[in-house]
């Protein structure tokens, strides 16, 4: 299959440079035309085919319109293109032969260039195939002398080359050959043409024990009518015709999707076709009032695609199949080898060229085989605050590795309490381990506040800090959590574990509550003063007048803010008063003035002076 592949492969991208389109000289190469649906294995002559005269083996017509034979008996082929397709016996032990065979539209000139081309797939119910493939053109229409099965001719036109073996069974391969007209050609038969059985073993579980084959797209062209280039999808084919002496030409692409874009009136056109498929293409060459038509079949072949995928990670035992089999592509990995696929056991960078009909494209893989990660951290583990302690991993394989406190080394130094995990990663999947440290804490020798002395009446709170791993006791023996004390003393309280001991002392004095308040701002009349005083006479008093007593006299007509610093024992409080004073705070006099207008100075003690 190798062979004949790569015979085949080399010969299409050699024609697609610049490729010979001419009138199709097959009436129904598609076999996709029929009378009427066939019913039943056999009828070739419903889609205008026949066998050779005198042959018995009648070869098989296939058509998606006939529930049975739409699929190749059961084997789920479909059409290279359109609707239907042929297929016969190739050999089997007895050298049983099938052969389709049709008469061409016009015999072929002699010394003149053909293209003959036909479609096959190799059947996989078969338990044989064979190298034994070809078709033979002729002058009269191929005959036995007497009723029989066998080869028609030994030595047909173009023949697959011995030894070359036809293995495909999941894709139409194309067979292709130019020959040179003898002259007066009018017959085309297909099929196996060797003496002998040539078949070579298949598949050995398979019952039918014969070679059996499909047909389709058979086509014969003359060379050199009209002329085509660039036949892959999304590049423009153009077109190139010998119009000496045409007046006008009329092209049809055959592509009725690309609308108004089908046709073309230029000598040199161009098209650019809307899928991958076979398209008949119509040339129409006017001159004077003579015309002449042309019919010629290109196919628009897909472009190559090559993509081995990203660089692969995999486990040691595991292995890799890289498959990039595409029709008429060839192949040549990084190893030497041609075929389609290969298998990845070993750490490797392999490369692959891929020479297509469209494209040589290029790739490279990078695979990697990982060991499995052995990971053990021990057991969980506790100690005292202070020192710390080494968490090893020791990844000793290729992996990506992560602790969850974000190192990224198989090794950190811890000496908080925690669960640390180690994760690693590589190609035999995720890997993880985690541990259990707990650090017991040392007793805080800062256990209480420091000394106070509370210049309030209300008790003092203090709470002991929360630690499971510490015990705490305070002066009175207890061990609450909230201590209260009411009175002037002397308080401790120890904290003790398995790691260490300690004790911190509080002196609290209770100096008694400041209660002295001078009262609320003030205004008076600027002719008045007030008494500011305070009411506990065991206190000191600092006014801001510079006075040291309890009390004060507020100054006769000024505006002021007095403040007081009382000190009683350790403590210290200070209080403010602002007196305003202002004639608009005095009261007003409502009176009459009553007055005698006469006065008697005589001594007696009545009207003696005039006051006004």
């Amino acid at each position: 299959m190798q062979l004949r592949l790569l015979f085949l492969i080399v010969f299409f991208v050699s024609f697609g440079l610049e490729a010979k389109c001419q009138r199709q000289l097959v009436k129904n190469g598609s076999f996709d035309t029929v009378l009427t649906c066939p019913t039943f294995a056999g009828q070739p002559d419903l889609a205008g085919w026949t066998i050779p005269v005198n042959h018995t083996g009648t070869s098989d017509l296939f058509n998606l319109c006939a529930p049975f034979v739409s699929n190749g008996f059961g084997e789920n082929v479909t059409p290279f293109n359109g609707s239907g397709f042929s297929g016969g016996f190739i050999a089997d032990a007895w050298a049983f032969r099938e052969y389709i065979c049709d008469t061409l539209l016009a015999p072929l000139i002699a010394n003149q260039e053909y293209i003959v081309s036909f479609q096959f797939r190799v059947g996989s119910n078969g338990k044989y195939t064979t190298d034994d493939l070809g078709f033979d053109l002729s002058n009269t229409m191929p005959s036995l002398v007497s009723m029989g099965n066998g080869t028609i001719n030994p030595n047909p036109t173009s023949q697959n080359p011995l030894g070359a073996v036809l293995y495909d069974t999941a894709s139409w391969v194309q067979y292709i050959d130019t020959i040179t007209a003898i002259g007066g050609e009018r017959f085309i038969c297909v099929g196996a043409f060797s003496t002998g059985t040539n078949l070579v073993l298949l598949d050995s579980t398979n019952v039918l024990p014969a070679a059996y084959f499909f047909y389709d797209s058979v086509s014969v062209f003359k060379k050199d009518v009209f002329k085509a280039k660039y036949f892959c999808i999304g590049t423009s084919t153009e077109f190139l015709s010998d119009t000496v002496g045409a007046d006008s030409v009329f092209w049809n692409f055959g592509d009725p999707t690309s609308g108004p874009l089908n046709t073309s009136t230029l000598f040199i056109p161009s098209h650019l076709y809307s899928d991958t498929g076979s398209y008949d293409v119509i040339l129409i060459t006017y001159s004077d009032t003579v015309s002449d038509t042309i019919i010629g079949q290109i196919n628009i072949s897909p472009r190559q695609t090559l993509d081995l995928g990203p660089d692969t990670l995999l486990c040691e035992g595991d292995t890799l199949e890289l498959n990039i089999q595409q029709d008429y592509s060839t192949y040549l990995w990084s190893d030497g080898s041609t075929v389609n696929s290969i298998l990845v056991d070993s750490s490797c960078s392999v490369s692959v060229t891929l020479f297509g009909v469209c494209d040589t494209l290029q790739d490279t893989l990078n695979v990697r085989f990982d060991m499995p990660v052995q990971i053990d951290l021990g057991l969980d583990t506790t100690f005292c605050e202070g020192p710390s302690i080494d968490l090893n991993a020791d990844v000793t394989v290729d992996a990506d590795y992560q602790w969850n406190t974000g190192d990224t080394a198989d090794y950190i130094t811890v000496a908080q309490s925690g669960l640390y995990v180690f994760q690693a990663e590589n190609g035999c999947g995720e890997f993880v381990d985690s541990i259990s440290i707990t650090v017991i804490p040392l007793p805080d020798t800062a256990l209480l506040p420091l000394d106070t002395v509370n210049c309030f009446d209300a008790t003092i709170v203090l709470e002991r800090p929360v630690n499971d791993s510490i015990t705490y006791i305070w002066s009175d023996s207890s061990s609450v959590l909230r201590f209260e004390v009411d009175s002037t003393q002397q308080v401790w309280l120890a904290a003790f574990n398995d790691c260490g001991f300690s004790v911190d002392t509080m002196n609290i004095i209770f100096n008694g509550e400041i209660k002295t308040e001078l009262g609320e701002d003030t205004n008076i009349c600027d002719l008045d003063s007030i008494q500011l005083s305070g009411s506990d006479s065991t206190a000191t008093y600092f006014w801001s007048t510079g006075d040291t007593t309890i009390s004060i006299y507020t100054e006769v007509g000024l505006d002021e803010s007095y403040i007081v610093t009382i000190f009683k024992g350790e403590c210290a409080k200070v209080e403010s008063r602002r007196v305003r004073s202002s004639d608009i705070f005095c009261p007003s006099i409502d009176c009459s003035l009553e007055y005698d207008n006469v006065f008697s100075p005589n001594g007696d003690g009545i009207n003696d002076l005039f006051r006004i």
